[in-house]
């Protein structure tokens, strides 16, 4: 998992459902994951999935379950009212746009 991610606290209590036992291991950024996993020092790679799209490989494949959703946010600077507005606005005008994209995509 990635370091102060809440991955691993939701992986921790969705194998403890189903009693299976896991152990982690910690990576500073996404590329240390995927290079571990590549390299067989981790079995599996957890992330939103829409990270995990731009990881999957030859070698690596999403599987169908999911847990623990997680929202999303646009973030911009405090001091740029005027951006805010626009990202707020856009968002609201294509909201059926970004909705039907993120079910193509499984997000």
């Amino acid at each position: 998992v990635a370091q102060a991610a809440t991955t691993k606290k939701a992986i921790g209590e969705a194998a403890k459902k189903i009693g299976v036992d896991v152990k982690f291991s910690e990576f500073p950024d996404y590329p240390s994951i995927k290079a571990a996993l590549d390299a067989k020092r981790v079995d599996a790679f957890s992330v939103d999935k829409s990270i995990l799209l731009g990881y999957v490989d030859d070698k690596s494949e999403i599987l169908p379950d999911s847990f623990e959703p997680q929202s999303y946010g646009i973030v911009t600077k405090k001091d740029d009212p005027a951006f805010a507005k626009y990202v707020d606005d856009f968002v609201k005008e294509h909201k059926s746009e970004i909705d039907a994209l993120a079910k193509k995509w499984g997000l």
